[in-house]
């Protein structure tokens, strides 16, 4: 299961954006299953991704602040596939689904290591995903290697795109390579120069 934090579907060439932005998600689209039409049950990430992990709406997981955890006597997704006899790992950067909110409950590996540590606004600078990728590579690599390889269930969750977002190289300058301006992602939420 792979969740990329605030990655809009029209800016994914599958979905159709024309422009061939996201070369390994449109092979993964072609290759595997393409939900084109899917509702969020929150506009922000920690209760949608609880709903995402528990199958329950918002109000009855009742994770919905940052102040909030998952009560123990709900059943994750990472419950059951480890009672039915499945591997589970989760790697995650993004800061609004750390392990302390319930995530990481009915997994046996869940690192959450990798986020930054946020400000009060939750951007977060850095690119996290090499990282997310090569600890998930590790991860399977070992459940490779093992003598015991039952079936595994993976979560996934990169925050790059989030603000403040730092495209790495073409992006950085594919849409308007000419660019001098001075407005950047850098603070984009308190940024008075950028208005909605």
């Amino acid at each position: 299961l792979v969740s990329i934090d605030s990655l809009r579907a029209d800016r994914v060439h599958a979905m159709g954006n024309p422009h061939e932005t996201s070369p390994t998600i449109d092979a993964l689209a072609r290759d595997g299953v393409l939900f084109r039409n899917a509702v969020s049950s929150s506009s922000w990430t920690i209760p949608a991704h609880m709903t995402l992990l528990t199958g329950m709406l918002p109000g009855e997981h009742g994770v919905i602040a940052p102040t909030r955890q998952l009560r123990e006597d709900v059943v994750t997704l990472a419950d059951a596939f480890r009672v039915n006899g499945y591997a589970t790992a989760g790697f995650v950067s993004g800061p609004t689904v750390r392990g302390v909110y319930g995530f990481a409950q009915g997994f046996e590996t869940y690192d959450d290591d990798t986020i930054v540590a946020p400000n009060r606004l939750l951007s977060q600078k850095g690119i996290t995903s090499p990282t997310i990728a090569e600890l998930a590579s590790g991860w399977l690599e070992r459940w490779h290697a093992s003598d015991e390889r039952k079936p595994f269930f993976l979560f996934l969750h990169w925050w790059d795109v989030h603000y403040d977002y730092e495209p790495p190289p073409p992006y950085d300058r594919m849409f308007d390579p000419d660019y001098r301006g001075t407005i950047t992602s850098d603070g984009f939420e308190m940024n008075p120069a950028i208005h909605a």
